[in-house]
């Protein structure tokens, strides 16, 4: 499970968050079972910073930008 929030109700539980810059440099990659369908759910309602496409080494996948500014990338191996 994954969840997002936005960063006033993260500082709200975390105060300690307040000195900190959104997007402080993490970047998480998450493997999925269908990243076309993700992309094709998720397009328009998020901020995508790399479309859909295949890789050098052969998975579909795609990267978000999340509320924070955090890069996530989404991929699915095609077994290549």
């Amino acid at each position: 499970m994954l969840m997002f929030q936005q960063e006033a109700n993260l500082i709200s539980e975390y105060p300690a968050l307040t000195q900190q810059q959104p997007g402080g440099g993490l970047t998480l990659y998450l493997t999925v079972a269908d990243a076309t369908g993700l992309f094709a759910k998720l397009t328009g309602s998020v901020t995508m910073i790399k479309d859909l496409g295949k890789t050098f080494y052969g998975a579909d996948e795609f990267a978000l930008q999340d509320p924070n500014g955090f890069v996530i990338t989404i991929a699915q191996s095609t077994g290549h």
